[in-house]
């Protein structure tokens, strides 16, 4: 099932680059994301390999990120985790 679906558009602004961005050698710039969102791990994968081939994209450029939270008995009560599959 997927649970949310957001598309966004890069909007070209000149404005000079932050120190920080200068320090870094600038940044790379993203022309456009398509984020879906889904509810299972399974769902997201045929998602990612439907829109890689309806948009012809390969490598990097599609990606699965997982952000997996679950209660733990630590002190805190919390553990999270992220794992990006490339």
């Amino acid at each position: 099932m997927i649970a949310r679906i957001e598309g966004w558009a890069a909007v070209d602004v000149i404005q000079s680059p932050s120190t920080e961005e200068q320090l870094r050698g600038g940044d790379g710039r993203i022309g456009a994301c398509l984020l879906v969102e889904t509810l299972r791990e399974k769902v997201s994968r045929l998602v990612k390999e439907d829109l890689a081939e309806m948009f012809r994209v390969t490598g990097r450029r599609a990606a699965n990120f997982l952000l997996l939270c679950e209660l733990a008995n630590d002190k805190t009560g919390f553990m999270g985790r992220i794992a990006n599959d490339r």
